[in-house]
């Protein structure tokens, strides 16, 4: 049956309503897609240094101060971990490492908010190959030209490196027989106890063993050697003039001393 009330035809709005609540739907979705699309391209993401391409043009920021691993590292003489470092002196503070900070602090003599730079350590720790340039030329200018002991980090158990911040200032060097073939002292670092830890060192990694070395025979280290018990058992004329350079004025006899166990 029809009704008997006539048809109201509908009014403009009631026609758009429907339409602007769908235009509203679609605007707030499209907001909201806006919104994140911003977000995901404004928002910054990271690649790891140690990944990216800064640190192949830079280094590793924490390389600046040290040239040692920053973790524990396997031997390739016998399988063992090797600490980073075998020993940190915040203690020892060279002459020349006083005159430094007498220079930094000078400036700054009338400023009671001044503080001082954190002090750096002299480090010890193994061999490692980016130790090996420094380390050669301080050996030649120590010893004798020639010297080259990369051979030693087929066995870095029985080194020792010396190292403020990235400067290579004394290193020590053994063979897994006992016989201890250089240290070297970097001039200008000498009495800082670097040399008798190192000699200390390397005497440790070898209980059981005789240690022995051959030792210039007009060189102050005799003292040293002494003093860790060595003993001279034989003196040996020459014993240095295959390696000394000609018209060398250095002393080319020796001892050969001994460490008995």
């Amino acid at each position: 049956m029809r009704s008997s009330l006539p048809l109201e035809p509908l009014t403009s709005d009631e026609e758009e309503e429907p339409l602007r609540e769908l235009i509203t739907e679609t605007s707030i979705h499209d907001q909201a897609e806006e919104k994140t699309n911003y977000k995901q391209e404004t928002e910054i993401t990271y690649t790891p240094y140690k990944n990216s391409f800064a640190s192949r043009l830079y280094g590793i920021p924490r390389l600046a101060t040290t040239l040692t691993a920053e973790e524990a590292w396997t031997s390739p003489f016998n399988s063992r971990k090797l600490k980073p470092y075998i020993r940190r002196d915040y203690e020892t503070i060279q002459q020349k490492l006083r005159l430094l900070w007498d220079i930094i602090r000078y400036p700054h003599r009338n400023d009671p908010n001044w503080l001082p730079p954190p002090a750096s350590p002299i480090d010890f720790c193994y061999f490692q190959k980016e130790h090996l340039d420094q380390v050669n030329d301080l050996l030649q200018k120590c010893f004798w030209p020639g010297i080259d002991v990369s051979e030693n980090l087929l066995f870095p158990d029985f080194s020792i490196v010396a190292m403020y911040k990235r400067l290579v200032i004394g290193c020590g060097f053994m063979t897994p027989q006992a016989y201890i073939t250089y240290i070297a002292v970097a001039p200008g670092w000498e009495k800082s106890g670097i040399g008798q830890f190192m000699v200390y060192h390397l005497i440790q990694t070898n209980i059981g063993k005789d240690v022995t070395l051959h030792v210039s025979a007009n060189n102050p280290a005799m003292i040293l050697y002494q003093k860790f018990g060595f003993k001279p058992e034989e003196f040996i004329v020459n014993f240095y003039d295959k390696y000394l350079p000609d018209g060398s004025l250095e002393c080319k006899n020796a001892f050969f001393v001994r460490l008995r166990r």
